[in-house]
């Protein structure tokens, strides 16, 4: 069993509706962008996903695949994305057999990853937030894009997060870490022994960069 604490007092004091896909209320979520305390610019590549965002150009087509390597590129947060869960085989054109990878075996599997000819890792929670589709049935990302995805936990590499306070809340201790739960966008920290699925991100705007 995942030994897990639970973000509910955290979210409720500091994050306002981050679980909602935002940061403040819910007047500022209808209309706008912004960071843990201040309205910003959309588009913002280190607060991606927001309300503001959805309504913008960028928004529209936002992910586009490729049709020789399972790679998404996500045209609102400008980052390249494993189309696939990660497994065991990932240089092939179609998805192999995902498998669960300790927190220490997803980040050494995504950084060996030459996929694309890409360099990947673990995506900050940041960053693998902004895949989450809270809205719609089911699991709860891009489902006719990311078709290799589970109802299951998968990783980030975060092991705290910065708040609008601007102190750390820490996932536990530091054998800990961050983990979005897909079957329904809950947040939580595991130790980083359990086993869980991820997905690698690349930020390389070129292959080999």
């Amino acid at each position: 069993m995942c030994r897990r604490r639970s973000l509910t007092v955290i979210y409720l004091v500091f994050f306002g509706y981050w679980m909602r896909g935002s940061f403040l209320n819910a007047d500022v979520i209808s209309s706008g962008c912004f960071d843990m305390t201040h309205a910003i610019p959309c588009a913002d590549k280190a607060f991606p996903r927001q309300a503001g965002d959805l309504v913008t150009p960028e928004a529209k087509d936002r992910f586009r695949t490729q049709a020789a390597v399972p790679v998404v590129f996500d045209q609102q947060t400008r980052l390249y994305w494993m189309q696939c869960t990660l497994g065991d085989a990932q240089e092939s054109v179609s998805c192999g057999k995902a498998s669960l990878k300790s927190w220490a075996e997803a980040t050494q599997a995504c950084q060996s990853l030459h996929l694309d000819n890409r360099q990947w890792r673990l995506p900050t929670i940041m960053e693998l937030n902004s895949l989450l589709q809270l809205n719609q049935a089911g699991i709860k990302i891009a489902q006719t894009i990311f078709t290799d995805t589970y109802p299951a936990n998968y990783w980030t590499q975060s092991v705290s997060l910065t708040v609008n306070i601007g102190q750390a809340v820490e996932a536990e201790d530091s054998t800990d870490a961050w983990y979005i739960d897909f079957a329904n966008g809950n947040i939580f920290g595991a130790l980083k022994t359990m086993p869980m699925y991820a997905r690698c991100v690349s930020a390389s705007a070129t292959p080999n960069e």
